[in-house]
């Protein structure tokens, strides 16, 4: 595959609960301008959102307003990228495609709906005017969690695998995507590129335009972005698969949240005296402490940098007792002793639910 040039862009940045959004850069439209005419611009966008009289319109799903907003915020600047290119003589190669906005749209909608279900059934449940049961509030969080999952893995994952492969296929000279997709482009093996540069946001006091703010220079991945794809996959494999690295042959699997058991899933990994743990939330260490009668104390912490913002940074205990046929139950805990419930293990890397 011929050698491109990569540009990863901002979008809009949010202030004081509002998005401010962007144009193309200066510098980016200069370098555009060097690429002699004819020269292919490859977008992550799709033809349906191109009109005759206007190179990109405005374009609203009823099906998922979510995600048509995430659409919108990109409008205005790739309206303004697809004119620049018009007028330097640039052709435009769209690299998504609209059915996969569809079903990401459709997948967003089918969640929010079971969401708002599941909302209902909580409040009702706090009000008293149904009586708690373990079993529907289970299947009430792990059905919206399975959407959940799904959506964000189609809006997250398959789109992008749609990006790549139409990229590979259409060869374009110049690449303009999101900063997130750019960085899992340059992630990703079988892709080269000559250059990498992204537009990074600074903001400042000083800063009056927004515009101002946006700066073209050489690209660096950013791993968040990376992490936040394996993240999704593992979301995906739990909710879909009931495991966490399907291509992994676990010792134990099991969950730390019985009432949404997907979301909870492990996986422990023995590799001699060190045991690493990985679940939806990233990857741990686990301190394992055989005991007297078989119980088990291990001590969980998640590794920086390999896990979600909203893992608990501190150390979290396990303590567990053998129940028969290579099943442990118990229950975890944090260091200061505040608890935080039950815990299923299974030996082996099938998880009985």
């Amino acid at each position: 595959m011929a050698e491109r040039k990569l540009y990863g862009v901002a979008f809009g940045v949010g202030v004081d609960e509002r998005i401010e959004f962007f144009a193309p850069t200066g510098e980016l439209l200069s370098e555009l301008a060097e690429l002699p005419k004819g020269s292919t611009v490859g977008i992550d966008s799709f033809p349906e959102s191109y009109h005759s009289d206007s190179p990109f319109v405005r374009i609203k799903f009823e099906e998922a307003q979510a995600i048509s907003e995430t659409h919108d915020i990109s409008h205005f600047y790739m309206r303004s990228l697809g004119e620049a290119c018009q007028r330097l003589g640039l052709r435009i190669v769209f690299l998504d495609d609209v059915q996969n906005f569809r079903r990401a749209a459709q997948k967003a909608s089918e969640y929010a709906v079971k969401e708002a279900e599941k909302e209902e059934l909580f409040w009702a449940i706090r009000t008293k005017k149904v009586p708690f049961d373990e079993i529907q509030v289970r299947d009430a969080q792990e059905s919206s969690f399975r959407l959940e999952a799904e959506a964000e893995y189609v809006s997250g994952i398959e789109r992008l695998e749609g990006i790549v492969t139409k990229m590979k296929t259409e060869n374009p000279d110049v690449v303009v995507l999101a900063s997130h997709h750019a960085d899992y482009l340059m992630h990703t093996e079988g892709i080269g590129f000559s250059a990498f540069k992204r537009e990074d946001v600074k903001l400042s006091r000083r800063v009056k335009d927004f515009q101002d703010s946006l700066k073209l220079n050489e690209g660096t991945v950013d791993n968040r972005a990376i992490l936040g794809i394996d993240l999704t996959r593992r979301k995906y494999n739990a909710a879909t698969k009931w495991r966490i690295l399907p291509e992994g042959k676990p010792d134990f699997i099991g969950t730390w949240n019985v009432l949404n058991r997907q979301f909870g899933l492990f996986e422990v990994y023995k590799k001699g005296k060190k045991v690493i743990v990985e679940d939806c939330l990233g990857t741990a260490t686990f301190k394992w402490e055989e005991l007297e009668g078989g119980l088990l104390h291990c001590i969980k912490r998640y590794v920086r940098g390999k896990h979600a913002p909203d893992a608990i940074p501190e150390l979290i205990h396990y303590y567990l007792a053998p129940t028969g046929n290579g099943k442990f139950e118990g229950r975890w805990a944090m260091s200061d002793g505040i608890d935080g419930g039950r815990v299923i293990m299974f030996e082996g890397d099938k998880f009985t639910a």
